[in-house]
Formats: structure tokens, C-alpha cells, sequence
């Protein structure tokens, strides 16, 4: 579900623009090169949304846009866990901002450890994708708070020893977050809706009032 702004790499601009805005920051020391490849990332993800070419964006959203909002850069909501898959992959009916449910394929799931309890999280494809485009919908107790009220996205890339990788430093909104009377969105499946908050990724953009309607209830 992510790739309708699939990363690429950052010109010499951009990286200026980065490297300004942490010495900004007044930090003593330079940030790991973790923080730094995720804050390139949003900043890429600001550009890419500026973008003369971009049209996810209303023009009126676009004259007035200062740039996503996200939590701090956290290395405690980055895993990397076994993916525990289905015997067969099942396809399933997912409830949807408007309209009726869409189908998705679940693919198996992750136990991720927050708070102090594992969680298990369904890891969907879409129907037409393929094991390289794995994604889970989430909503926590910030849903509808902080982050947006039908939920939030992630991608888990699989890697060849059958993990994923689940760094919710990379969550991100769906795109009815930035333009709804454009897109539409499917909601986090019961499975997938956490009793805690997680503090990390993406928060509401602010671009307009908001999805307030059928908000992800954990």
C-alpha cells in the first residue's frame, strides 16, 4: 500500500535542507545514521508531496502544506520478526472509510512485543500484489488523539530468511489522510487494533478536519 510514494534517492538539495534542519535541533552529537536515513525519508516524503507532478494533494492542500508531522525517531518500535504464515494465504472482506469493504489477502502474522505483551498482528498483500508487497493496518490509543482516525500503515519488506522487518518509525497515513474526497482507505482489522499507544511514525497531517466518522476503535 505504500508505494504510491515509493522511496527514491534524495538530491544534493534535500540532503542540505536535512543537514540544516537537525544542526537546527541543538543536539550535541550527530544523529546515527538510522535517524538520519529516516529523517531523509520524510523529508523526501514532504518533496515528493510538493511536487509540481504531484497530485495527491488538492491544489488548495498543496499552497498551504508545511510538511508531515511525525513522532521522534525511536530505535525501541523497530523489530525485526519471524513471519508466521498461513497455511494458505485467506482473502478477506476489510471494512473501509466509505463504501463497502475491500478485499485483501492475509498472508500469516507477526508477534510484536509492546508494552509488556506480544502482540499478533495480521500482515496482508493486496489481492493483485505479491509477497514483496506485504502491509499491516494498525490503529492504537493514539488513533484518532495524535495520529489519524482510521488508522495508520506499514510496510514489512520479507526478507529471505522469512522475517520481516516492522519499524513503525516508518508507519505512515493512508491517502484519504491527505486528500479523502480523492481516496478512499481500509481501516485496521480488529486483529490489528492495539490496546497501548504507539508513539511512532506518522501523527495526523492537519490538512483538513479529518476522517471523524468510523475511527479504528481498539
Amino acid at each position: 500500500m505504500g508505494f504510491f510514494l515509493k522511496k527514491r534517492l534524495a538530491t544534493v538539495a534535500a540532503t542540505a535542507v536535512l543537514l540544516l534542519a537537525v544542526g537546527c535541533g541543538g543536539e550535541s552529537q550527530k544523529p546515527s545514521s538510522y535517524r538520519k536515513e529516516i529523517l531523509q525519508e520524510r523529508l523526501q516524503k514532504d518533496l515528493d508531496l510538493r511536487s509540481r507532478d504531484s497530485r495527491i494533494l488538492s491544489a488548495e492542500a498543496k499552497n498551504r502544506f508545511e510538511g508531515l508531522r511525525y513522532f521522534p525517531v525511536d530505535t525501541t518500535y523497530r523489530f525485526e520478526l519471524p513471519l508466521q504464515r498461513l497455511p494458505e494465504p485467506e482473502t478477506m472482506r476489510v471494512a473501509q472509510r466509505t463504501g463497502a469493504p475491500a478485499e485483501q489477502v492475509k498472508v500469516g502474522t507477526v508477534a510484536v512485543p509492546l508494552g509488556e505483551a506480544s502482540h499478533e498482528l495480521a500482515v496482508f498483500r493486496p489481492p493483485r500484489g505479491s509477497d514483496t508487497t506485504l502491509w499491516i493496518p494498525f490503529a492504537d490509543a493514539t488513533t484518532g488523539r495524535q495520529t489519524y482516525g482510521a488508522g495508520r500503515y506499514l510496510d514489512v519488506p520479507l526478507r529471505e530468511d522469512g522475517t520481516v522487518l516492522v519499524d513503525f518509525n516508518r508507519a505512515y497515513n493512508p491517502l484519504c489522510d491527505y486528500n479523502p474526497q480523492k481516496y478512499n482507505c481500509a481501516l485496521a482489522p480488529p486483529q490489528n487494533r492495539l490496546p497501548l499507544p504507539v508513539k511512532a511514525g506518522e501523527k495526523k497531517s492537519r490538512l483538513h478536519d479529518g476522517y471523524q466518522g468510523r475511527r479504528a476503535r481498539s
